[in-house]
């Protein structure tokens, strides 16, 4: 052997051989975080697009049909919200095993992204095979998933697009895919539909909706208008609601029944609804500071809002900021609230009630009542539906008496809404309802014409 020759020690090759080992470890833990998903372990987004566009490509030159399907977990954003993100992601794992049972005749399940999944099928000529399948899909769910000692019934939705009528691409597939599923939870959920190419419209309106609401507040585009609420009894004007409006440059005046429901969806709900607090907080100091009289305003509180770990400093920030004092903010609450998390509500509630703010029940009637929560929860006001007075009958008559003499039996204050002509506010006059909102008196007017109303018509606040 050369004297200049080096001598490698075995332990250095045994080295190496451990180095490039790791090496080869790491590469493949990278190479999973890349294509799949942490939580559920399912292949992701980017790995389903990547085996789709193969198989695609195969279909065509085979001349067959490929099915795309979307299955969307329904209602999974009340779990998050009740159970906490925790429990929320141990059902997902248990979705995701469940719809991995079927995994031998769905190819590459993988997790599109929250509680959505995506799979596809080789040879969806036959359209009875490829219902069958769906059926099995929606099988799945008939029995109650445990998590952490809570019983919960889930369903899915299902949307299926096939490959050629409903796209020719990786992209085209999945959004026809998702329209049909849009389509199944607009019709009730728990259940599937194949896309006919015959809801574009009215899906890619509800597509622009979700794209523009994630930007509507940073453009300006939300406003507030308030609707005056009367004392029946004294004959003035003793409080408002205030109520959000959006107008987009584009598309014009959006209803918020339209837009609310598709903000609670997308998780923006608590952000809008901090906007819409603090606008009304600080419209109604700028009126007191003007020298107008001093009446509450009501903001509605959305369930999402409520159960937030936050919202009771965010609301008492606000408070401070716009230095109105708390005696002059009502929140509107729906009946429903009182079903999740009763002594995590009680608890917000009664520090709000400690703090001096007033509580109203919203939609009173339409909802899960209960006498137990109104007797347990800390509650001012009782706001009777306007279902009630719209529908003319004896029956709803007999429910708006039964609950004006239910509410002054707890020394509640009972506000009917939607009073729209003469012979409605006579017939809650003579059944000693307190207040009462609607179109009789005033539809929901912006700051300016809500000024002049207070001038006239609000009592004057004495300290």
């Amino acid at each position: 052997m050369d004297k200049n020759e080096k001598v490698v020690h075995p332990e250095v090759f045994q080295q190496l051989y451990a180095l490039q080992h790791k090496i080869t470890e790491m590469e493949s833990e990278l190479e999973k975080l890349k294509y799949y998903d942490e939580l559920t372990g399912l292949p992701n987004l980017k790995s389903f697009k990547k085996k789709l566009k193969s198989a695609l490509t195969s279909a065509k030159e085979n001349k067959r049909n490929i099915a795309v399907l979307k299955i969307g977990l329904d209602r999974f954003k009340i779990v998050n919200d009740t159970l906490g993100i925790i429990k929320g992601d141990a059902l997902l794992k248990e979705v995701a095993s469940r719809l991995n049972s079927l995994h031998a005749e769905g190819k590459s399940l993988s997790r599109m992204n929250g509680d959505e999944f995506l799979l596809y099928i080789y040879h969806a000529e036959d359209g009875q095979i490829l219902s069958t399948y769906c059926k099995k899909v929606l099988n799945l769910f008939q029995l109650p998933f445990i998590i952490d000692k809570h019983k919960l019934h889930m369903s899915v939705s299902i949307g299926v697009s096939i490959f050629p009528y409903a796209g020719s691409n990786v992209h085209g597939l999945i959004k026809t895919a998702h329209i049909a599923m849009c389509r199944v939870k607009e019709d009730g959920k728990n259940d599937y539909k194949i896309y006919n190419g015959k809801w574009n419209t009215s899906i890619d309106h509800q597509l622009t909706l979700e794209n523009e609401l994630h930007g509507a507040l940073d453009r300006n585009e939300f406003s507030l208008v308030y609707q005056p609420q009367w004392s029946i009894k004294q004959n003035q004007l003793v409080g408002m609601e205030a109520l959000i409006r959006w107008h987009h440059p584009r598309m014009g005046h959006i209803s918020p029944s339209e837009f609310i429901p598709l903000a609670e969806k997308l998780g923006l709900i608590y952000t809008i609804g901090e906007w819409v607090l603090s606008e009304a907080c600080n419209q109604n100091k700028i009126w007191q500071k003007a020298g107008l009289p001093k009446v509450r305003i009501s903001v509605n509180i959305s369930i999402a809002q409520l159960l937030h770990s936050q919202f009771p400093k965010t609301l008492m920030k606000i408070l401070r900021q716009t230095s109105l004092d708390p005696q002059f903010l009502e929140l509107e609450i729906t009946e429903s609230i009182a079903m999740i998390k009763e002594d995590y509500i009680f608890n917000v509630l009664d520090f709000f009630k400690t703090k001096g703010i007033h509580l109203a029940i919203d939609d009173f009637g339409t909802g899960y009542s209960s006498l137990k929560y109104l007797s347990r929860f800390p509650i001012d006001r009782l706001k009777i539906d306007q279902s009630f007075l719209h529908k003319k009958s004896p029956a709803n008559k007999a429910i708006i008496r039964a609950i004006i003499t239910m509410g002054h039996s707890m020394n509640l204050t009972v506000l009917a809404e939607g009073v729209e002509d003469k012979d409605q506010l006579t017939f809650l006059q003579n059944e000693h309802c307190d207040e009462f909102q609607g179109y009789f008196f005033c539809k929901p007017a912006p700051p300016e014409e809500m000024q002049a109303l207070l001038l006239k018509y609000a009592p004057v606040y004495k300290d």
